[in-house]
């Protein structure tokens, strides 16, 4: 009887063990990003996943809560991330294969108490250094902070840029339109957008106030010809109805002032947080990622965007297009050169345990984003150091004087040689004594010297060829002109 109240009892326990275990997982799990379908949008789209478990936060923020923030892809291929928690982590691989949160390190020492690290994005500088930079921002009560440029390790280094709450963060574009923002960051805060002039050298680095707008912005990205800026309006800081706004970077298009609105969206619901630049067959469209778990695709309709190429066919004006659902939390979004959507960089967005890809199912467009300078990595040619260039310039110039110095001993020698092979070839043709004596000029009447005579060897040639037949003369010039320099005497 006690046996099998035993074996009863052990039952129960694992039935009960079983049941909670799946209540936990279902109340656990996230939902999961995927495509509308059918979709109104004119493109074809696919989505997975990059990056997964990170754990949620508690319930701060709408829709699950905050995940990981930012997603910086590097030239060797690993990624840096930011996170909610404060902490930068470090992915050695970026693959379209599945990781976990457990693969990735956090970066030590942390940032600072109180200090969430958002946007992250590469510079290309004047000198060819591509350099790491991390917009910071503090919590409530917490501090004001700013821009923060780090190691290739996602440490910090150098002095922090200050501006108040930093959040969106974009690289203007190598050989954007407007020089005055070449190796530059824009970045936004509250109701500001900044320019940041990183650190140079003995320079310090700054940051100036562009332009302010009418409500607080969070994400920010620019053109690829770097002739507008599109920024997040957030009217409802989560989950709100927010806008795109467009504003021009350059002062010579006619009619459009400086730092002006150019595009605005219509008003779209579920909290627009990232966003994107389409490229290719995607040019013409902005791409946001939201925090209710979709992302929007919105036409760029406006015709106030001078400084954008038209795309490959006309904008559909029955936008917004919801292309993803589903999703968890959405914030910002990277635009990955290492894992490409056909010839373009993929789309990667966060959601609240990690991040997803987008890529256009044909491979005929991409997405141009705010964490890059340009739509691939540059090819960075390695600096030479000041010493080595000037054992360089020492060692050319002395390759200079050498090769010179040849050249003029091979022509002084070929003159030597052909000299001796004229006076050689006239002495073979030399008429008979008899008839040279007659030829003769006397002495006498000449008033030449016999050591004037030996200092005109080469007019004593000229008269020896003289007294030859024209084909011996011509015969025996071809033979000394069309010897090579180096061929030996006789």
């Amino acid at each position: 009887m006690r046996s099998r109240i035993a074996i009863f009892r052990v039952l129960f326990g694992s039935l009960a063990l079983t049941a909670g275990s799946a209540y936990v997982g279902a109340a656990d799990a996230l939902p999961t990003p995927t495509l509308v379908s059918p979709s109104t949008s004119p493109h074809t789209f696919t989505v997975s996943q990059v990056i997964g478990g990170f754990p949620a936060p508690g319930t701060a923020g709408c829709n699950n809560g905050y995940g990981p923030l930012a997603f910086l892809p590097m030239p060797a291929g690993g990624v840096l991330i930011s996170s909610r928690d404060g902490s930068i982590y470090t992915l050695a691989k970026d693959e379209m294969a599945t990781q976990m949160y457990s693969n990735a390190s956090p970066v030590a020492p942390a940032l600072g108490p109180a200090t969430v690290p958002s946007a992250m994005a590469l510079v290309l500088d004047s000198t060819g250094t591509l350099r790491y930079f991390v917009a910071e921002t503090g919590e409530t009560g917490g501090p004001t902070l700013g821009v923060q440029e780090l190691t290739v390790a996602g440490l910090p280094t150098g002095p922090l840029i200050s501006i108040p709450h930093a959040v969106g963060m974009a690289s203007y574009p190598t050989g954007g339109r407007n020089n005055l923002f070449a190796g530059h960051l824009l970045v936004t805060a509250g109701a500001g957008v900044y320019d940041v002039t990183p650190a140079l050298g003995t320079t310090p680095g700054s940051a100036s106030f562009l332009f302010s707008v009418p409500v607080n912005y969070d994400s920010i990205a620019i053109s690829e010809d770097g002739g507008t800026a599109f920024v997040i309006g957030a009217k409802q800081m989560e989950c709100g109805t927010d806008q795109i706004f467009g504003y021009n970077l350059v002062s010579t298009v006619p009619g459009v002032p400086l730092y002006s609105v150019v595009f605005t969206s219509p008003s779209v619901a579920g909290g627009m947080d990232g966003v994107a630049v389409g490229m290719g067959s995607l040019q013409g469209y902005i791409y946001a990622n939201d925090n209710d778990g979709t992302i929007t695709e919105i036409a760029l309709t406006s015709p106030h965007l001078p400084n954008l190429t038209p795309g490959p066919s006309a904008p559909d004006p029955t936008s917004p297009h919801t292309i993803v659902q589903g999703g968890s939390r959405g914030d910002f979004i990277s635009t990955d050169p290492n894992v490409k959507s056909g010839g373009y960089p993929s789309y990667v967005f966060s959601q609240t345990d990690g991040f997803w890809r987008l890529t256009v199912a044909d491979g005929s467009g991409g997405w141009f984003g705010p964490n890059m300078p340009q739509a691939q990595f540059p090819v960075i040619v390695p600096a030479i150091p000041p010493f080595a260039s000037v054992v360089l310039g020492l060692l050319l110039v002395m390759a200079g004087a050498l090769a010179l110095a040849r050249h003029g001993g091979c022509a002084g020698a070929c003159a030597s040689r052909r000299d001796a092979r004229m006076r050689l070839s006239a002495k073979r043709s030399r008429p008979p004594e008899s008839e040279y004596r007659l030829s003769r000029i006397p002495r006498s009447e000449s008033g030449t010297t016999a050591s004037n005579r030996r200092s005109t060897s080469s007019s004593a040639a000229s008269f020896f060829f003289g007294r030859m037949p024209s084909s011996r003369r011509r015969a025996v010039l071809m033979s000394i002109w069309s010897a090579p320099c180096n061929e030996p005497e006789g």
